[in-house]
């Protein structure tokens, strides 16, 4: 799965993430219905200027980027990033983020608890009251009240 290597720095994360693109444009590019989003990984500016503009050659509509942390530890403001969000923009590339990409009850865990564990832990949320499209989230030991409620704000 290439998905979590968005919060892996390293060339073997780096390759990961350049397959999963390849693989994902092919797949989508004959046809008139599906529109692919490539994974853009933030560690380092220059790393993923370099990775943005081969997204945009390929002709990504859609590129996914990380958000359990700040990208490369700073604002996504920094003007350290204004080269990508230029590419990004001028390439009409929209940016998407995975709803739980980041914190408590998520697949990749966050840098840091956006909140202390403490507001979740509740002897009756039970596992059976979660809806079946939330099944995942009710096996996490972090799910609780404060998580679910705001698995929306990373």
């Amino acid at each position: 799965m290439a998905w979590p290597t968005l919060d892996t720095p390293g060339a073997a994360a780096l390759a990961s993430r350049r397959r999963y693109n390849d693989w994902i444009r092919n797949w989508t590019s004959e046809s008139t219905r599906l529109v692919g989003a490539a994974l853009l990984a933030m560690h380092e500016p220059d790393a993923t200027l370099m990775e943005a503009r081969r997204i945009a050659a390929q002709g990504f509509r859609a590129v996914e980027i990380p958000f359990a942390a700040p990208p490369g530890r700073c604002s996504p403001a920094d003007p350290a990033w204004d080269p990508v969000w230029r590419v990004l923009a001028e390439a009409g590339i929209a940016i998407v983020l995975h709803l739980g990409g980041g914190g408590a009850g998520t697949a990749v865990p966050a840098y840091r608890n956006f909140v202390d564990p403490g507001w979740n832990r509740i002897a009756h949320l039970r596992t059976d009251m979660f809806p079946e499209c939330m099944k995942t989230l009710s096996e996490n030991a972090n799910a609780g009240p404060v998580s679910l409620a705001t698995l929306h704000i990373p």
